[in-house]
């Protein structure tokens, strides 16, 4: 197996923040991650080129083996990367508030590289209405700017909703200020959260279309890299040197909290997506090398865009 991939893998199923549009909302109601720490390792052999795994949940962060965690896939595969999907809000003694300066440092040294930190809009009222956290806002900005001066790398991730459509390009600009790396637009899963509040935050897919190629006309203008997840007919679907197109399962898996493999987090409320499960690592090793050579897939596969609402 030659191909480098990315991994995503729920690693932790709480999280402070009950954000409106939440996919995973059933893992933080389960009370447990599905599978053990060894399956994961086993997983993780099965690259021996190489791959980046980005950590997500709910909250990575609030794992409380995170930096053991971190160094135990070291540990198993030195050519693994590691990055986090974060919101950058954490529990401290007074609640929850931001990943403070010593903690980001610390998490830098044990090898976390680049984190993707959630932002959902420029105004930190209707920010911190999304996440149904008042103060979230502040805490994300807090750990963005000590991740920075520790030396990660921060991206963004802006998930279109109905609360900012309008206000991406302002939003956007807002943004540039904190100095990150990229900033990631990222349609909805109607799943979990987002299923139950689709009426209020949900955008219809041609209205998203529209705005998302006025903002691909004016992408030489921004000085981060803004990238399009959910587009791929127009703009690649992942970041990653020459892709085109959608590169769910071509150079994506993402491990569910349960354990199940999918081509990407948008085809996770589908089974018929699955691709195998930690208890099989033969199928998921089977399934790689079926798709050595595949370069992209045509459509995205998230089931608003098969569905078009």
């Amino acid at each position: 197996m030659n191909k480098y991939y990315e991994l995503q893998v729920e690693s932790e199923h709480r999280c402070i923040l009950n954000c409106k549009h939440c996919s995973s909302a059933s893992m933080r109601e389960s009370g447990q991650i599905g599978f053990s720490d060894s399956s994961l390792l086993d997983f993780l052999k099965i690259f021996p080129n190489g791959a980046h795994a980005y950590l997500t949940g709910g909250e990575p962060l609030l794992r409380p083996d995170f930096i053991q965690f971190i160094d135990r896939i070291k540990s198993v595969n030195q050519n693994i990367t590691i990055g986090i999907f974060s919101s950058g809000v954490v529990s401290n003694e007074g609640g929850f508030g931001p990943v403070g300066i010593e903690r980001a440092h610390e998490i830098r040294v044990h090898g976390i590289s680049d984190a993707y930190i959630s932002i959902y809009h420029e105004n930190p009222v209707l920010h911190d209405y999304i996440t149904n956290a008042p103060g979230s806002h502040a805490a994300t900005i807090n750990t963005i700017q000590n991740f920075l001066l520790a030396g990660i790398s921060v991206r963004i991730h802006l998930v279109i909703n109905r609360y900012n459509i309008d206000n991406l390009l302002s939003t956007i600009e807002e943004i540039e200020k904190l100095g990150v790396e990229e900033i990631r637009l990222l349609r909805m899963v109607r799943t979990g959260n987002a299923s139950e509040n689709w009426n209020e935050i949900g955008v219809p897919y041609k209205k998203q279309n529209e705005v998302l190629l006025n903002i691909i006309d004016k992408m030489h203008l921004s000085k981060p890299n803004i990238t399009i997840s959910g587009f791929p007919e127009h703009y690649p679907c992942r970041p990653h040197k020459s892709a085109i197109g959608c590169q769910a399962g071509i150079k994506i898996l993402y491990l569910t909290y349960s354990g199940e493999v999918y081509p990407c987090a948008c085809t996770k409320p589908l089974k018929h997506f699955m691709i195998g499960t930690l208890s099989n690592i033969n199928d998921i090793k089977t399934y790689i090398d079926n798709n050595e050579h595949p370069l992209y897939i045509e459509k995205c596969m998230n089931p608003i865009v098969v569905d078009n609402i």
